[in-house]
C-alpha cells in the first residue's frame, strides 16, 4: 500500500471525491504531512513521498487510514467527520 493508496481511500471514506480524482499540490502535501504524523504515532517509518510503500500489518493499516482521515477532515474544518474518524482511530489503535 502506498501513500497515494491511503490518500484515495481516505478521500473515499470522507466523501471527498474531488481530492482523489483531481489531487492538487496543497492537498497532497498537506496529506503527506498528516500521513507522516500518523506513521510516527504508530512508530512506523515515515514516508519519503506519497509514492512510498507503507509496510504495516492489517491493524496498523486500518489505524493509518482512520487516523489520516481524522486529521485530513480536521485540516479542512470538517469537525463532525474529524471527530468520527478520531473515535475510529482510537478504537483501532487502542483496541
Amino acid at each position: 500500500m502506498t501513500g497515494y493508496d491511503i490518500f484515495k481511500r481516505v478521500c473515499s471514506l470522507l466523501g471527498y471525491a474531488d481530492f482523489s480524482e483531481n489531487p492538487n499540490g496543497s492537498a497532497t502535501v498537506s496529506f503527506w504531512h498528516i500521513l507522516n504524523q500518523i506513521l510516527s504515532d504508530l512508530k512506523l517509518p515515515e514516508a519519503e513521498t506519497l509514492s512510498s510503500v507503507i509496510e504495516a500489518n492489517q491493524k496498523q493499516k486500518e489505524a493509518i487510514i482512520y487516523g489520516s482521515a481524522s486529521l485530513f477532515a480536521g485540516s479542512l474544518n470538517d469537525i463532525t467527520l474529524a471527530n468520527t474518524f478520531t473515535q475510529l482511530y482510537n478504537a483501532k489503535w487502542n483496541g
